[in-house]
């Protein structure tokens, strides 16, 4: 299907899982600096060789299928968590408001039920098999990249201010239900999620954290991950057309 582009606002509640505060969204350039020590946490890489692991979320029991990217030990307790990013592009179910920004379904959300299955459908038709997937819907198939929107994601990246968040999203397709038009959005830039093995569970397995948890470990994580290899990490942001 022909891609079409818009552009992603300033950031708003409609990316953040309903589960669990652990996904953020981060600049898409990884600086990795010198190690320099935040206070609490230490960072690990990962084997980039290693073979996927699964995600689970403990209040859904959806799960998604991840790479991991590095592993966090904090000193005041024997859990390691994992950073991992998807698999697969990560896409989301969206529609217009009064003020012509794209609000994105969450992916828990009562009305996903029927949108789910209209644009899995839809996007059926062009080989592409829509995944309802722990924290965000995910597509599997042989997705195109539209070098004409990378390279104007890219540009805008380079001229938008410093405090300047958005961005651009690929519009894969277009649908009516029920009298309201929605488009379904491919994620440009990717986000990470943060994750531990619980025990008694297989080695490929990890559990994505509770609200209470997240709220106390991801800003550790996300200040070290700064600190160390130069990541930038925000709020998933709401979508905004051009």
């Amino acid at each position: 299907a022909a891609a079409a582009a818009a552009a992603l606002a300033s950031p708003a509640m409609g990316f953040m899982p309903t589960t669990a505060g652990v996904m953020r969204q981060f600049s898409p350039s990884w600086r990795r600096g010198p190690a320099v020590a935040a206070t609490g946490v230490t960072l690990e890489e990962a084997d980039s060789s290693a073979a996927p692991v699964v995600l689970r979320c403990p209040e859904t029991d959806r799960v998604i299928e991840c790479y991991i990217d590095a592993f966090a030990k904090l000193d005041d307790t024997t859990d390691k968590y994992c950073i991992a990013y998807p698999c697969d592009p990560a896409v989301a179910i969206c529609f217009f408001d009064d003020d012509e920004s794209l609000i994105p379904i969450d992916v828990d959300d009562e009305a996903m039920d029927e949108l789910y299955a209209v644009a899995a459908s839809l996007l059926e038709e062009e080989d592409l098999f829509l995944q309802r997937t722990a924290t965000t819907l995910t597509l599997q198939g042989d997705l195109e990249v539209d070098e004409d929107f990378e390279a104007m994601n890219e540009q805008f990246e380079d001229e938008a201010e410093e405090d300047d968040d958005t961005e651009f999203v690929e519009v894969l397709a277009e649908f009516e239900h029920k009298d309201q038009d929605y488009s379904v959005v491919r994620i440009a830039n990717p986000f990470l999620l943060i994750a531990k093995q619980k025990e008694g569970t297989a080695t490929d397995e990890y559990t994505l954290l509770e609200v209470d948890e997240a709220d106390k470990i991801s800003p550790m994580v996300e200040a070290q991950l700064e600190v160390e290899w130069g990541l930038q990490a925000q709020e998933l942001p709401s979508v905004k057309s051009e």
